[in-house]
């Protein structure tokens, strides 16, 4: 009788142990920092939004926002949502910012007519890691490294563009369109 209980104990645990691992379909990733709230991967995009294209450091980001919003009165436009930043490649590959390539962005209403030197397009829905750094913007890279881990972590590979979102309360949520790796 002890045996059968003894084997139905361990087959018990067993049992739990394994289902448990399979209703976890990507492994959590803790924080590097105490800014980076942790990824998840969700579905992002299916929407309309004006860009000024950028190439170069990253400091002329504030400058092409400044012509963002001096268009909007100008061609009276309505923004929708946060301004976000696109980035086409990152810095990690190439060390040489005059090569960085990005565009400043807000969304718009698909109907919305706009003119030169703003630029108009659609970003189609797919999947993306996505994660928040709530913290000083020179730790951003940390929380970049975190969700860049997680992609790695899950078998998923980055689709470019990435982008982050500048919410108003200071938070900055990153996004990394992704797709799963197919072995």
């Amino acid at each position: 009788m002890k045996k059968i209980i003894g084997t139905l104990f361990v087959f018990i645990i067993l049992f739990t142990f394994v289902t448990g691992q399979e209703q976890k379909p990507v492994q959590e990733q803790k924080p590097a920092n105490n800014y980076t709230i942790p990824p998840v991967v969700k579905e992002v995009g299916g929407f309309w939004y004006i860009y000024v294209p950028g190439q170069g450091a990253y400091e002329g980001i504030g400058k092409a926002f400044a012509i963002a919003r001096e268009e909007k009165k100008k061609q009276e436009l309505t923004f929708i949502g946060s301004p976000f930043v696109l980035y086409w490649n990152h810095p990690k590959v190439s060390e040489q910012p005059e090569r960085y390539i990005w565009a400043v962005c807000i969304g718009i209403d698909k109907d919305a007519v706009v003119k030169p030197p703003l630029k108009k397009a659609f970003f189609e829905k797919r999947m993306a890691a996505v994660c928040v750094h709530d913290g000083p913007i020179k730790d951003i890279v940390q929380s970049n490294d975190v969700l860049d881990k997680f992609i790695d972590d899950n078998y998923y590979i980055t689709v470019w563009p990435v982008y982050e979102v500048f919410n108003p309360d200071g938070k900055i949520e990153i996004t990394h369109p992704v797709k799963k790796i197919e072995i």
